[in-house]
Protein backbone atom coordinates (compact mmCIF):
# COMPACT_ATOMS: atom_id res chain seq x y z
CA UNK A 1 0.00 0.00 0.00
CA UNK A 2 1.52 3.38 -0.66
CA UNK A 3 0.56 6.16 1.50
CA UNK A 4 -0.21 9.46 -0.62
CA UNK A 5 1.57 12.31 0.49
CA UNK A 6 2.95 11.07 3.46
CA UNK A 7 6.54 11.57 3.88
CA UNK A 8 9.87 13.50 5.77
CA UNK A 9 11.06 16.53 6.61
CA UNK A 10 14.64 17.25 8.48
CA UNK A 11 16.56 19.46 9.48
CA UNK A 12 20.12 20.13 10.08
CA UNK A 13 20.10 23.29 12.44
CA UNK A 14 18.74 23.85 15.78
CA UNK A 15 14.78 25.81 15.14
CA UNK A 16 15.17 25.75 11.62
CA UNK A 17 11.87 23.54 11.15
CA UNK A 18 9.85 25.45 13.35
CA UNK A 19 7.81 22.95 15.54
CA UNK A 20 8.34 19.49 13.48
CA UNK A 21 11.98 19.18 14.91
CA UNK A 22 12.81 21.99 17.51
CA UNK A 23 11.75 20.17 20.75
CA UNK A 24 14.08 17.37 18.99
CA UNK A 25 16.92 19.46 18.66
CA UNK A 26 16.44 21.51 22.08
CA UNK A 27 16.41 18.17 24.28
CA UNK A 28 19.33 16.37 22.38
CA UNK A 29 21.08 20.08 23.14
CA UNK A 30 20.07 20.67 26.57
CA UNK A 31 19.78 16.97 27.51
CA UNK A 32 22.51 14.77 26.05
CA UNK A 33 25.52 16.93 24.52
CA UNK A 34 25.43 20.19 26.39
CA UNK A 35 27.61 22.16 27.84
CA UNK A 36 28.77 19.79 30.81
CA UNK A 37 30.92 17.56 28.05
CA UNK A 38 33.23 20.31 27.82
CA UNK A 39 34.43 19.90 31.28
CA UNK A 40 34.22 16.00 30.86
CA UNK A 41 37.55 15.96 29.30
CA UNK A 42 39.30 17.35 32.13
CA UNK A 43 38.39 14.44 34.75
CA UNK A 44 39.00 10.84 35.13
CA UNK A 45 37.91 8.12 33.14
CA UNK A 46 35.58 7.40 36.32
CA UNK A 47 33.25 10.23 34.56
CA UNK A 48 32.31 7.77 32.11
CA UNK A 49 30.70 5.83 33.72
CA UNK A 50 28.57 8.94 35.91
CA UNK A 51 27.81 10.20 32.96
CA UNK A 52 26.01 6.95 31.42
CA UNK A 53 24.52 6.46 35.13
CA UNK A 54 23.21 10.36 34.74
CA UNK A 55 21.95 9.26 31.28
CA UNK A 56 20.17 6.56 32.60
CA UNK A 57 18.01 8.31 35.13
CA UNK A 58 16.97 11.03 32.98
CA UNK A 59 15.53 8.49 30.75
CA UNK A 60 17.62 9.26 27.93
CA UNK A 61 19.03 5.56 27.79
CA UNK A 62 18.27 2.63 29.63
CA UNK A 63 20.47 0.42 30.67
CA UNK A 64 22.32 -2.49 28.62
CA UNK A 65 25.29 -5.07 29.83
CA UNK A 66 26.68 -4.65 26.08
CA UNK A 67 26.96 -1.10 26.57
CA UNK A 68 28.47 -0.65 30.15
CA UNK A 69 31.26 -3.60 29.33
CA UNK A 70 32.11 -1.27 26.02
CA UNK A 71 32.27 1.41 27.92
CA UNK A 72 34.71 0.51 30.10
CA UNK A 73 36.94 0.17 27.18
CA UNK A 74 36.57 3.18 25.93
CA UNK A 75 37.11 4.28 29.25
CA UNK A 76 40.42 2.46 29.52
CA UNK A 77 41.83 4.71 26.10
CA UNK A 78 40.18 7.65 27.56
CA UNK A 79 42.40 7.25 30.59
CA UNK A 80 45.54 6.33 28.55
CA UNK A 81 45.21 9.48 26.09
CA UNK A 82 44.77 11.54 29.31
CA UNK A 83 47.90 10.23 30.99
CA UNK A 84 49.89 10.78 27.40
CA UNK A 85 48.44 14.41 26.87
CA UNK A 86 49.89 15.06 30.19
CA UNK A 87 53.04 14.02 30.26
CA UNK A 88 53.93 13.36 26.75
CA UNK A 89 55.00 16.01 24.03
CA UNK A 90 52.09 18.00 21.77
CA UNK A 91 51.55 18.34 18.49
CA UNK A 92 51.45 15.77 15.82
CA UNK A 93 53.29 12.72 16.42
CA UNK A 94 56.33 11.08 14.07
CA UNK A 95 56.79 7.76 13.50
CA UNK A 96 56.31 6.42 17.01
CA UNK A 97 54.15 3.52 18.58
CA UNK A 98 50.25 3.89 18.02
CA UNK A 99 47.78 4.39 20.25
CA UNK A 100 45.49 1.58 20.52
CA UNK A 101 41.65 2.22 19.50
CA UNK A 102 38.51 0.40 19.15
CA UNK A 103 36.65 -1.65 16.50
CA UNK A 104 33.00 -1.92 17.55
CA UNK A 105 31.02 -3.91 15.87
CA UNK A 106 26.89 -5.11 16.33
CA UNK A 107 23.50 -5.20 15.40
CA UNK A 108 21.93 -1.94 14.46
CA UNK A 109 20.50 -0.07 17.64
CA UNK A 110 23.15 -1.08 20.14
CA UNK A 111 24.71 1.70 21.11
CA UNK A 112 27.65 1.78 19.31
CA UNK A 113 27.19 5.54 17.82
CA UNK A 114 25.97 7.00 20.91
CA UNK A 115 29.06 5.73 22.85
CA UNK A 116 31.45 6.80 20.31
CA UNK A 117 30.11 10.58 20.48
CA UNK A 118 30.70 9.82 24.25
CA UNK A 119 34.14 9.16 23.64
CA UNK A 120 34.40 11.82 20.90
CA UNK A 121 32.73 14.53 23.12
CA UNK A 122 35.38 14.20 25.68
CA UNK A 123 38.49 13.38 23.82
CA UNK A 124 38.16 16.67 21.66
CA UNK A 125 38.89 18.83 24.28
CA UNK A 126 42.32 17.01 24.96
CA UNK A 127 44.03 16.38 21.22
CA UNK A 128 42.85 17.09 17.77
CA UNK A 129 40.24 15.15 16.62
CA UNK A 130 38.01 14.26 13.84
CA UNK A 131 34.48 12.24 13.93
CA UNK A 132 33.00 11.65 10.68
CA UNK A 133 30.87 8.92 8.81
CA UNK A 134 32.94 6.58 7.26
CA UNK A 135 31.17 7.10 3.31
CA UNK A 136 31.88 11.19 3.85
CA UNK A 137 36.23 9.94 5.36
CA UNK A 138 36.52 7.93 1.62
CA UNK A 139 35.05 10.63 0.01
CA UNK A 140 37.09 13.09 1.32
CA UNK A 141 40.57 10.84 0.87
CA UNK A 142 39.80 10.15 -3.23
CA UNK A 143 39.23 14.04 -3.19
CA UNK A 144 42.60 15.01 -1.81
CA UNK A 145 44.29 12.33 -3.90
CA UNK A 146 43.10 14.08 -6.62
CA UNK A 147 43.88 17.35 -5.91
CA UNK A 148 47.11 15.92 -4.62
CA UNK A 149 47.88 14.64 -8.27
CA UNK A 150 46.91 17.67 -9.47
CA UNK A 151 49.47 19.71 -8.54
CA UNK A 152 52.31 17.29 -9.17
CA UNK A 153 53.59 13.52 -10.03
CA UNK A 154 51.26 11.17 -8.35
CA UNK A 155 53.57 8.64 -6.91
CA UNK A 156 52.94 8.73 -2.88
CA UNK A 157 50.00 10.39 -3.16
CA UNK A 158 48.18 7.98 -0.70
CA UNK A 159 50.84 8.20 1.81
CA UNK A 160 51.18 11.71 1.19
CA UNK A 161 47.24 12.04 1.68
CA UNK A 162 47.56 9.98 5.19
CA UNK A 163 50.27 12.04 7.02
CA UNK A 164 47.95 14.92 6.14
CA UNK A 165 45.36 13.24 7.97
CA UNK A 166 47.36 12.07 10.76
CA UNK A 167 48.53 15.61 11.25
CA UNK A 168 45.10 17.31 11.21
CA UNK A 169 43.80 14.72 13.90
CA UNK A 170 45.45 12.30 16.38
CA UNK A 171 42.38 10.70 17.21
CA UNK A 172 39.69 9.72 14.33
CA UNK A 173 36.44 8.49 14.66
CA UNK A 174 34.92 6.49 12.10
CA UNK A 175 31.02 5.99 11.60
CA UNK A 176 29.34 3.04 9.97
CA UNK A 177 32.08 1.33 8.57
CA UNK A 178 31.69 -0.56 4.97
CA UNK A 179 33.49 -1.79 2.15
CA UNK A 180 31.92 -2.64 -1.15
CA UNK A 181 34.27 -1.13 -3.31
CA UNK A 182 38.00 -3.04 -4.32
CA UNK A 183 38.96 0.48 -4.34
CA UNK A 184 38.50 1.95 -1.03
CA UNK A 185 39.46 -1.74 0.44
CA UNK A 186 42.93 -1.08 -1.51
CA UNK A 187 43.28 2.40 -0.18
CA UNK A 188 42.44 1.67 3.51
CA UNK A 189 44.69 -0.93 3.72
CA UNK A 190 47.70 1.88 2.76
CA UNK A 191 46.08 4.86 4.83
CA UNK A 192 45.55 3.14 8.01
CA UNK A 193 48.90 2.06 8.48
CA UNK A 194 50.48 5.36 7.73
CA UNK A 195 47.74 7.06 10.45
CA UNK A 196 48.95 4.40 13.16
CA UNK A 197 52.68 4.82 12.77
CA UNK A 198 52.35 8.90 13.50
CA UNK A 199 50.17 7.73 16.62
CA UNK A 200 46.73 8.23 15.52
CA UNK A 201 43.95 6.14 17.72
CA UNK A 202 41.47 5.12 15.50
CA UNK A 203 37.37 4.44 16.70
CA UNK A 204 35.38 3.06 14.45
CA UNK A 205 31.95 1.34 14.62
CA UNK A 206 30.07 -1.14 12.23
CA UNK A 207 27.68 -3.57 11.60
CA UNK A 208 29.91 -6.65 10.99
CA UNK A 209 33.13 -7.75 12.31
CA UNK A 210 36.85 -7.59 10.36
CA UNK A 211 36.55 -11.01 9.24
CA UNK A 212 33.19 -10.42 7.15
CA UNK A 213 34.08 -6.79 5.77
CA UNK A 214 33.81 -6.66 1.85
CA UNK A 215 32.33 -10.09 2.69
CA UNK A 216 31.44 -11.82 -0.87
CA UNK A 217 33.81 -9.16 -2.83
CA UNK A 218 36.45 -9.36 -5.82
CA UNK A 219 39.49 -10.51 -4.75
CA UNK A 220 38.44 -9.98 -1.13
CA UNK A 221 41.48 -12.79 -0.43
CA UNK A 222 43.71 -10.79 -1.98
CA UNK A 223 43.65 -7.68 0.39
CA UNK A 224 41.25 -8.21 3.57
CA UNK A 225 43.50 -10.48 5.62
CA UNK A 226 46.29 -8.17 5.92
CA UNK A 227 43.70 -4.99 7.06
CA UNK A 228 42.57 -7.73 9.72
CA UNK A 229 45.76 -8.34 11.02
CA UNK A 230 46.37 -4.80 11.27
CA UNK A 231 42.97 -3.76 12.70
CA UNK A 232 43.37 -6.99 15.26
CA UNK A 233 46.69 -5.72 15.68
CA UNK A 234 46.07 -1.64 16.52
CA UNK A 235 42.56 -2.04 17.87
CA UNK A 236 40.34 -3.90 20.19
CA UNK A 237 37.87 -5.70 18.40
CA UNK A 238 35.00 -5.16 20.67
CA UNK A 239 31.89 -7.50 19.87
CA UNK A 240 28.41 -5.71 21.19
CA UNK A 241 26.75 -8.90 21.70
CA UNK A 242 29.29 -11.19 23.22
CA UNK A 243 27.40 -10.06 26.57
CA UNK A 244 25.17 -12.49 26.39
CA UNK A 245 22.12 -10.04 26.25
CA UNK A 246 19.63 -10.23 23.64
CA UNK A 247 20.46 -7.69 20.75
CA UNK A 248 17.62 -5.40 21.70
CA UNK A 249 17.54 -2.26 18.94
CA UNK A 250 17.38 0.69 21.32
CA UNK A 251 16.08 3.07 18.69
CA UNK A 252 12.91 1.02 18.71
CA UNK A 253 12.53 2.45 22.58
CA UNK A 254 12.12 6.43 21.26
CA UNK A 255 8.94 8.57 20.76
CA UNK A 256 9.02 10.07 17.04
CA UNK A 257 8.48 13.50 17.58
CA UNK A 258 5.07 14.95 16.43
CA UNK A 259 4.99 16.43 12.80
CA UNK A 260 8.80 14.92 12.30
CA UNK A 261 6.57 12.25 10.09
CA UNK A 262 3.59 13.30 8.03
CA UNK A 263 1.02 10.69 6.66
CA UNK A 264 -1.35 11.37 4.95
CA UNK A 265 -3.58 8.84 3.01
CA UNK A 266 -4.85 9.47 -0.48
CA UNK A 267 -8.21 10.14 0.55
CA UNK A 268 -7.89 12.67 3.34
CA UNK A 269 -8.14 16.70 2.42
CA UNK A 270 -5.80 17.94 4.48
CA UNK A 271 -2.10 18.03 3.63
CA UNK A 272 0.40 19.74 6.17
CA UNK A 273 4.04 18.95 3.95
CA UNK A 274 2.98 22.17 1.45
CA UNK A 275 2.17 24.36 4.73
CA UNK A 276 5.80 23.41 6.43
CA UNK A 277 6.81 24.58 3.10
CA UNK A 278 5.68 27.56 2.88
CA UNK A 279 6.39 28.29 6.57
CA UNK A 280 10.18 27.24 5.99
CA UNK A 281 10.11 29.42 2.60
CA UNK A 282 8.75 32.36 4.73
CA UNK A 283 11.51 31.44 7.52
CA UNK A 284 14.18 31.55 4.50
CA UNK A 285 12.81 35.29 3.30
CA UNK A 286 12.68 36.63 6.83
CA UNK A 287 16.77 35.38 8.04
CA UNK A 288 17.91 36.58 4.61
CA UNK A 289 19.13 32.82 4.41
CA UNK A 290 20.25 33.78 0.63
CA UNK A 291 22.07 37.06 1.77
CA UNK A 292 23.87 35.49 5.30
CA UNK A 293 24.63 31.91 3.53
CA UNK A 294 25.81 32.39 -0.17
CA UNK A 295 25.65 28.75 -2.56
CA UNK A 296 29.05 27.30 -2.68
CA UNK A 297 27.56 24.63 -4.15
CA UNK A 298 26.44 25.90 -7.47
CA UNK A 299 23.29 26.76 -8.75
CA UNK A 300 20.73 24.43 -9.61
CA UNK A 301 19.35 24.66 -13.14
CA UNK A 302 16.29 27.16 -12.43
CA UNK A 303 16.25 29.78 -10.25
CA UNK A 304 17.18 29.72 -6.38
CA UNK A 305 14.69 31.78 -5.18
CA UNK A 306 12.65 30.42 -2.52
CA UNK A 307 9.45 28.26 -3.55
CA UNK A 308 11.02 28.23 -6.97
CA UNK A 309 9.41 25.54 -9.64
CA UNK A 310 10.69 22.27 -10.35
CA UNK A 311 14.70 21.99 -11.14
CA UNK A 312 17.13 19.70 -11.28
CA UNK A 313 19.75 19.61 -9.01
CA UNK A 314 23.36 18.00 -10.10
CA UNK A 315 25.13 15.38 -8.30
CA UNK A 316 28.34 13.96 -8.81
CA UNK A 317 29.98 11.88 -11.68
CA UNK A 318 27.20 13.98 -13.86
CA UNK A 319 24.12 12.82 -12.39
CA UNK A 320 21.11 14.83 -11.20
CA UNK A 321 17.90 14.45 -9.29
CA UNK A 322 14.32 16.28 -10.07
CA UNK A 323 13.21 18.28 -7.42
CA UNK A 324 9.94 19.77 -6.99
CA UNK A 325 10.34 22.69 -5.23
CA UNK A 326 13.98 24.30 -4.72
CA UNK A 327 14.75 27.20 -2.14
CA UNK A 328 18.24 28.18 -1.16
CA UNK A 329 18.86 25.82 1.39
CA UNK A 330 15.55 23.78 1.19
CA UNK A 331 14.11 21.75 -1.51
CA UNK A 332 11.25 19.25 -1.87
CA UNK A 333 11.72 16.06 -3.01
CA UNK A 334 9.75 13.17 -4.73
CA UNK A 335 10.64 9.89 -3.03
CA UNK A 336 10.36 7.95 -6.13
CA UNK A 337 13.12 10.88 -8.37
CA UNK A 338 15.99 10.06 -5.48
CA UNK A 339 15.09 6.09 -4.65
CA UNK A 340 13.99 5.02 -7.75
CA UNK A 341 17.36 5.51 -9.52
CA UNK A 342 20.74 5.07 -9.13
CA UNK A 343 22.05 6.82 -6.37
CA UNK A 344 24.31 6.04 -3.33
CA UNK A 345 26.37 7.58 -0.08
CA UNK A 346 28.13 10.40 -2.57
CA UNK A 347 24.55 11.98 -4.07
CA UNK A 348 23.33 11.91 -0.26
CA UNK A 349 26.32 13.68 1.27
CA UNK A 350 25.63 16.00 -1.63
CA UNK A 351 21.85 16.92 -0.91
CA UNK A 352 22.53 16.86 2.73
CA UNK A 353 25.67 19.31 2.35
CA UNK A 354 23.83 21.81 0.05
CA UNK A 355 20.25 21.96 1.62
CA UNK A 356 19.72 22.55 5.29
CA UNK A 357 16.13 20.85 5.18
CA UNK A 358 14.95 18.16 3.15
CA UNK A 359 11.71 17.09 2.22
CA UNK A 360 10.14 13.90 0.91
CA UNK A 361 6.63 13.15 0.37
CA UNK A 362 5.27 9.79 -1.37
CA UNK A 363 7.00 7.55 1.09
CA UNK A 364 6.10 3.93 0.27
CA UNK A 365 4.28 2.34 3.51
CA UNK A 366 5.08 -1.24 4.97
CA UNK A 367 2.82 -3.77 4.19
Amino acid sequence: MRVGGGGFLAGKRFGNVGACSASLSAWIANKVWSAPWRSFSQGSSDEFTRRYDEFIRAGVIKEDKRQRSLLSTLSSIFTKIRREDATGPKGPRTKMKSRRGCYIHGSVGAGKTMLMQMFYESVRGLLPTRRVHFHEFMLSIHSRIHAYKQRGPGAGAIQEVAREIAYESQVLCLDEVQLVDIADVAMLSQVLPVLWQHGVCVIATSNVPPSRLFEGGLNRHVYMPKLERLLDQHCCIFDMSSSGDEDKDHRLDAQPVQGMYQVVRKEQEFDALPVMWTFLSALELQRGVSDAEPDVHGPVSSTTSVSSASSTIPLPYGRSVRARKVGRRIVWLDFASVFNQPTGATDFLTIAERFLSPAAPDVPSSP
